[in-house]
This record gives structure tokens, C-alpha cells and sequence, in this order.
């Protein structure tokens, strides 16, 4: 994975990430965004249909942000959602979305 796939909102967050509260990194540091790539994959919850999203935060709840490079959009998605995830859109929006307790 490289940080350049990801659109300016969130490489300009890196290298050190965006932490909004302790656990809830809206942006990971660019040093673990290889390792997050890595090892959700593996696993054997892991949907195949989402093998093109870049995974680059979490919301410290199981909850994981990613971005979808063939839609140009942000995910929000939990394992327990399957194939689908259960928020898309900008950025900006999901991280609003989290910081407003998952409020629109």
C-alpha cells in the first residue's frame, strides 16, 4: 500500500496520524498503515469483495475506516456488516458521522 492512493484529506494526516481520543485514529500513523493492510486481510472474516479497499483508521469501537479507490469514496464498516458497509461517502463526512456519535 502506499499513502499516495489516498486521497489529500487523509495523507495530510500522515505520518503521524489523526487521533481524536485515546483508541480513535481517524487516521492511522503511516507507519501502521502497511501493518493494518496486512493482517485484516488474513483474516477469515475478512469479505474478498472488499480486496480493493485501503484501510487507514479505526474508531476505536471495531469499527473500521477505509477508502475505496475504484467509488472515490470513505467506508465505514464492521466486520459483523459482511460484504456491505454499513456508511460510505467523504471523508470528511464519516469522521463528522464518528465525532458526532454516529449522527448525521
Amino acid at each position: 500500500m502506499n499513502s499516495f492512493d489516498l486521497p489529500a484529506e487523509i495523507q495530510n494526516k500522515l505520518p503521524d496520524g489523526y487521533q481524536i481520543s485515546p483508541g480513535v485514529w481517524l487516521v492511522l500513523p503511516e507507519t501502521k498503515l502497511n501493518e493494518m493492510q496486512t493482517w485484516i486481510r488474513v483474516e477469515d472474516w475478512y469479505p474478498t469483495v472488499l480486496h480493493r479497499i485501503i484501510w487507514f483508521g479505526d474508531d476505536g469501537t471495531g469499527n473500521f475506516l477505509g477508502w475505496d479507490p475504484d467509488a472515490l469514496h470513505a467506508i465505514l464498516w464492521n466486520p459483523e456488516d459482511g460484504d456491505v458497509p454499513w456508511k460510505t461517502g467523504a471523508v470528511s463526512s464519516l469522521w463528522l458521522f464518528i465525532q458526532n456519535d454516529y449522527r448525521d
